[in-house]
């Protein structure tokens, strides 16, 4: 599978040009030219008119056809975030557009598009770690990270709008939290074949890694935000238990962790490896 290029931000532009429900028409709209097995003449083009034919037949004539630079910037944030490659989805791209039948999406294409920011884009990064500590109001959060990174008039708001459209947190009185059944689906939908293929990297690098830094990279590496701290601990010794790994306390209380055995992969999600007695 082709590998995403993590060095390769989306930019605080192309960020406040973009929206959800926009990019998950235009991925249900390459998906449905897919199954026909029709090839774009023009893929941009065809889109666009696509787009614009769809929506005016829900909206009927009030509707003002949107540009051919709208849809490109939705076109190019979704190869950003590796949904598209050419003029195709991807294998991840044929999943989110699966799900987004008639311009909807639910909880795994939110994760997706979650895992995705995450990944490629710092002052995303920076926000979900400002949400995780669990002190401010979403809109103190904005106001921080716009400061922080210098986001403009349009970014700020248009981040604002794509947290809220992700669906990943919840409210208590003001201030806005992480929300922990999304960080519970996230366990769930990751595959323990991929836990296995990270752990193989982590082996070729170097036989043994600090643990203090397992928090930031395999959060960034492989689950790209999504897992807390206590989450990522439990997987340790969980594996520290099925002799995959030894935990080997350094100096200044420093945890190693070093890689013992192969995993045997089997079909089965992190959530059942962790949580499954049986």
């Amino acid at each position: 599978m082709k590998e995403t290029n993590t060095s390769q931000e989306v930019s605080r532009s192309l960020i406040s040009i973009t929206n959800m429900s926009t990019c998950c028409k235009v991925l249900e709209i390459i998906f449905n030219r897919e199954l026909t097995g029709i090839p774009f003449s023009d893929f941009e083009c065809d889109v666009l008119t696509s787009y614009n034919e769809g929506k005016s037949k829900i909206e009927g004539p009030n509707f003002k056809n949107v540009s051919q630079k709208y849809i490109s910037d939705q076109i190019k944030l979704l190869k950003k975030l590796d949904f598209i490659e050419n003029s195709q989805l991807t294998p991840l791209g044929k999943k989110v557009a699966s799900r987004c039948a008639n311009g909807e999406y639910d909880s795994i294409v939110s994760y997706h598009f979650f895992r995705k920011f995450y990944q490629s884009t710092t002052f995303y990064r920076d926000t979900i770690s400002k949400i995780r500590e669990g002190k401010y109001t979403l809109d103190e959060v904005i106001e921080k990270i716009s400061q922080l990174h210098g986001l403009n008039n349009s970014a700020t708001p248009k981040l604002k709008q794509w947290i809220q459209d992700l669906n990943f947190t919840f409210k208590e009185g003001n201030v806005i939290k992480f929300d922990p059944s999304f960080e519970k689906k996230a366990l769930e939908w990751d595959s323990l074949s991929e836990l296995y293929s990270f752990l193989l990297s982590l082996k070729l690098n170097q036989e043994t890694s600090q643990e203090r830094n397992l928090y930031s990279e395999i959060d960034l590496n492989f689950f790209n935000g999504t897992v807390s701290n206590f989450i990522i601990s439990k997987i340790i010794m969980k594996m520290n238990g099925d002799n995959y790994l030894t935990i080997i306390r350094g100096k200044f209380d420093i945890h190693y962790i070093k890689i013992n055995e192969s995993i045997p992969v089997v079909n089965i999600t992190l959530q059942k490896y962790l949580f499954d007695v049986a």
